[in-house]
């Protein structure tokens, strides 16, 4: 009997990404492994082909339209069996330029021309381990806050194309390469016409001549 599938169209917010489990043994060196996946692999859970089941029930999600900004949170963070939060440390890599999202997107709904290109311009990650039994960045040993990790928050001066890293009240200049290899966990695509069109005035507004 042929398969069916109830559609429904809801709005989102964001898109959350999940990662692969992290591996439970150590390598031949009895290194701890950390894995590596490509965005674009973490992406398939909205390609309508990838089933997910969410509490008994199997779904797939596929895009419908893309707004002029898409925010990403990849899932680090769960509960296991002691209520203990745990950080999934796998790298995820992903483009700071040129992410293409049209094959998530049901051709039927998709014009030849459409726009599907996006540019990152804010990245937040988290460097370091996890809180313990809490949810929060700190642990309690006897009475003493233990920092075990910490965010930062990674975002482009569009108007200078310059990376800028924040760290509480420390703002220092860093290289698009260094934001690729963060841990990410929230990210802020813009689509590429937005940015195309913010060079162009730019352009204009540099070319303008003063007349009196």
């Amino acid at each position: 009997a042929e398969e069916s599938w109830d559609e429904d169209v809801k709005p989102f917010l964001h898109l959350t990404l999940d990662l692969p489990p992290t591996p439970l043994y150590a390598d031949s060196s009895e290194r701890n492994i950390i894995p590596q996946v490509p965005l674009l692999t973490i992406l398939h859970k909205f390609d309508g082909v990838q089933e997910q089941n969410l509490r008994g029930v199997l779904k797939r999600f596929r895009l419908k339209a893309l707004p002029p900004y898409v925010i990403m949170t990849i899932k680090r963070f769960s509960m296991n069996t002691q209520f203990q939060v745990e950080k999934n440390p796998t790298i995820v890599s992903f483009p700071v330029k040129g992410l293409d999202l049209r094959e998530f997107l049901d051709p039927e709904d998709v014009a030849p021309d459409a726009v599907t290109r996006y540019d990152l311009v804010a990245n937040i990650c988290h460097e370091g381990l996890v809180t313990k039994a809490t949810g929060t960045n700190e642990v309690h040993d006897k009475g003493i806050a233990i920092k075990e990790g910490v965010f930062r928050a990674q975002v482009l001066n569009k108007s200078q194309e310059q990376w800028f890293q924040i760290d509480d009240l420390h703002i220092q200049e860093i290289l698009p390469q260094v934001v690729s290899i963060s841990e990410a966990y929230i990210q802020i695509y813009e689509r590429s016409d937005l940015t195309a069109k913010r060079a162009e005035l730019k352009q204009r507004s540099g070319m303008a001549v003063k007349e009196e």
